[in-house]
């Protein structure tokens, strides 16, 4: 509530193009087929949408958000979060200078 009422942007909600991360949905869903317990993701989803309902728009888990959670289920070091969220960008990364060389 106070980062609400201070304007300040949280982290792991919200998407440009999405009203619910596909990303999101796919990794709860192999969480939920491997039974991992899920208390923070359940948790940041439960964030979610009390975000989404406090600014009158939809807030969904990103997959920025859903990594993290996710590797706190699992008790895996923060450092670990971070380079899958590296990760995951490299592949588009990678794509988007392509594209760029390919236009010149």
């Amino acid at each position: 509530a106070s980062a609400l009422k201070d304007g300040e942007r949280l982290l792991g909600f919200g998407h440009r193009l999405y009203e619910h991360d596909p990303r999101t949905i796919a990794l709860h869903r192999v969480a939920k087929d491997q039974a991992i317990d899920l208390p923070h993701f359940t948790f940041a989803l439960e964030v979610a949408e009390a975000l989404s309902v406090a600014k009158g728009k939809t807030m969904p888990l990103n997959v920025d958000g859903a990594i993290g959670a996710l590797c706190a289920d699992l008790e895996w070091p923060d450092e670990t979060a971070d380079a899958l969220f590296i990760l995951g960008r490299t592949g588009g990364l990678v794509a988007h200078a392509r594209e760029v060389e390919g236009s010149k």
